[in-house]
C-alpha cells in the first residue's frame, strides 16, 4: 500500500508539473510526506514537507502554509521538540493572519504538547488551558476532548516527577 500510495502521488505531482500549477505541486508533495510520516520516515516526510512550504510560500498562499507547517511540527515532535514548538507557532500566527480560529485553538494544542515534551509543565498547562477555552469559545468539543486528555496525561506526568524527586 505504502508504494502504491506513493507511485500514486508521484504520478500527481508530475502531472502538476506538466500543468504549471503550483498549488497542486505543493499539495502532492505534502502529500507524499504525508505517506513518509505515516511510515515513520519523518526526515524524508520533512525533506516533502519542506518543498511544499516553499511552493505555497512561491504562490503566497497563507492557507496551504499553515496547514504544511503544522505537518512539519508534527513530525517534528517526534524528532526535534524544540523546532515543533517554532513551527507550530509559525503556523499559530499565519492562522491567525487569515482568521482561522479553530486551526489556532487546535494548534495551541500542539505548541502545549511540544512544551510537554520538553517538560515544561508549567508552559504546557497554561497552553492547554488556553487551547481548551478558544475551543470551548467555538463549539468544537472534539479539541476540548483532546486537550482535556493532553492535560490529564500533563497531571500524571507532574505527580510522577513529584513523587520520583521524594
Amino acid at each position: 500500500l505504502y508504494d502504491q500510495r506513493l507511485k500514486l502521488l508521484g504520478i500527481q505531482l508530475a502531472g502538476t508539473a506538466a500543468l504549471d500549477n503550483d498549488r497542486k505541486a505543493a499539495e502532492a508533495l505534502r502529500n507524499i510526506g504525508r505517506v513518509h510520516e505515516d511510515h515513520g520516515d519523518f526526515a524524508l516526510a520533512l525533506d516533502y514537507y519542506t518543498q511544499s512550504l516553499a511552493r505555497y510560500e512561491l504562490i503566497d498562499d497563507d492557507h496551504g502554509r499553515a496547514k504544511t507547517l503544522k505537518y512539519m511540527a508534527n513530525a517534528n515532535l517526534y524528532v526535534d521538540h524544540v523546532r515543533a514548538a517554532d513551527l507550530y507557532q509559525q503556523c499559530y500566527e499565519v492562522q491567525q493572519s487569515i482568521g482561522d480560529e479553530r486551526g489556532a485553538a487546535r494548534t495551541l494544542m500542539g505548541i502545549a504538547l511540544s512544551r510537554h515534551h520538553a517538560a515544561d509543565l508549567d508552559g504546557a498547562l497554561q497552553l492547554y488551558r488556553d487551547s481548551i477555552a478558544a475551543s470551548q469559545k467555538l463549539g468544537d468539543i472534539h479539541a476540548v476532548a483532546l486537550a482535556n486528555n493532553n492535560l490529564a496525561l500533563l497531571h500524571i506526568r507532574g505527580r510522577t516527577r513529584c513523587a520520583a524527586r521524594r
